[in-house]
This record gives C-alpha cells, sequence and structure tokens, in this order.
C-alpha cells in the first residue's frame, strides 16, 4: 500500500494537482517514506547477546558432551535391563522408550538458539534447583569415567583416584574447621552437651533429628 500511495503522489506531482504540504521541495516524496526505504538498525545489546549465547554454546559442546556419554551408556544398560524383564514377564518392551527418548534430546536440546524467543508472559523465568537430581547425575558421571579410566589407562586412574582422596580429606578437613569455630560460637550452656555421657549425647542427637524430621513432614503437609 505504501508503493501504491508513492506512486499516486509522484502521478498527482507531474500534473501538479498534488495536496499541498505533501511533496517535498524536489517535488518527490521518498521523505514521506523513509520507515520504508530505510532498514531498522539492529540494537547492539541484541549483538552482545548473540555473541554471549554463540559463547555459552561452544562450552556447552564440550561440557554436555562429557555429560552426555554417561547418560547414553546408563540408558543402554537400564533399557537392556527393562527389555529382559518385558520378554520374561510378557509384557510390552514399549516402556523403554521414554528414557531412550529424553536422552537422545538431552544433547540437543542444551544449545540456545541465536535468536530470541518471542516474550509472552515472563521472558526470563527462573528454574527449580533440584539439588538431588543434580547430585546424582554429578556422581554417576564420575564414577563412569573413572570406570572407563580404569579399563582404558590404569596408571592415570591411580593418579586420578589419588587425586580424589586428597581432595575428599581436605574438604573434610575444612569442614570438621568450620564445625569447630561454630561451636565455639554456640552459648556455653549447649556446648554444655559436650561434656554428656555417650547415652546422653545418643539421646539429644535422637531428639534433635526427630524434631528436624517432623518440621519437614508438616512442611511438606501444607
Amino acid at each position: 500500500m505504501l508503493r501504491a500511495a508513492r506512486l499516486v503522489l509522484e502521478r498527482g506531482a507531474a500534473s501538479s494537482t498534488a495536496p499541498e504540504g505533501l511533496l517535498a521541495d524536489n517535488g518527490r516524496v521518498d521523505d514521506l517514506f523513509d520507515d520504508e526505504a530505510k532498514p531498522e538498525r539492529a540494537d547492539p545489546s541484541e549483538r552482545v547477546e548473540q555473541g554471549l549465547v554463540m559463547a555459552a554454546n561452544a562450552i556447552w559442546a564440550v561440557v554436555g558432551l562429557l555429560l552426555w556419554l554417561p547418560q547414553i551408556a546408563r540408558v543402554v544398560l537400564t533399557s537392556a535391563w527393562r527389555l529382559v524383564h518385558a520378554a520374561l514377564t510378557r509384557q510390552s518392551p514399549d516402556a523403554a522408550r521414554g528414557p531412550i527418548r529424553r536422552v537422545s534430546r538431552f544433547y540437543v536440546d542444551g544449545f540456545m538458539g541465536l535468536k530470541a524467543p518471542a516474550a509472552t508472559g515472563k521472558m526470563y523465568s527462573s528454574r527449580d534447583l533440584r539439588l538431588k537430581r543434580l547430585l546424582g547425575e554429578a556422581v554417576w558421571a564420575v564414577a563412569f569415567y573413572l570406570v572407563l579410566l580404569r579399563f582404558v589407562s590404569p596408571e592415570r586412574f591411580e593418579r586420578a583416584w589419588s587425586w580424589l582422596v586428597a581432595a575428599g580429606g581436605w574438604v573434610l578437613e575444612r569442614v570438621a574447621d568450620a564445625l569447630a569455630a561454630a561451636w565455639s560460637w554456640l552459648p556455653s550452656g549447649v556446648r554444655q552437651v559436650g561434656v554428656l555421657g555417650l547415652g546422653l549425647k545418643i539421646a539429644f542427637a535422637l531428639t534433635v533429628l526427630l524434631a528436624l524430621a517432623g518440621g519437614w513432614i508438616l512442611g511438606r503437609r501444607r
């Protein structure tokens, strides 16, 4: 429609019947259609965002692959067990397709598109921190690569295992120091528990655990 309007105005200018005030000094109407003639300039923040997305995708291309391989090994083992179980019990083996489909999409779904998604409601939504699943996947990935390294290179496995033991000892020492520092800051009445006998200490610990468990159960029911 803009092109048709331009053509009508230019023909009117040629016949001197164009409405006054619609023509530029040169008798043309190009200035009236700047929005059509000139493309919109890209926002610099979009270029920065695309660069950050490309950097994140480059990191995921390596880290995601390292996380994907343990999941493939696990789903192959569990799916094989489910197939054996389904064959022995005369059940349908279709239940194994769900985990296989999720794992097959894991690596691809980790990449972000360069084009920002359309803003629908809350554009940048937060995700739930599933700490239990996160720790479980991390432990499984470490165990997978340790077993793989044990068969591929026993020498490197020994070095990696020694490093893990040393790192675990260092973490336990730091935790013990932090607990000792926290114990020294407690009131004197609470620190008197430390001089109790073994039976009283066990009873006190059980009481604290029961109180925490009760609070957790009540919180879940609300």
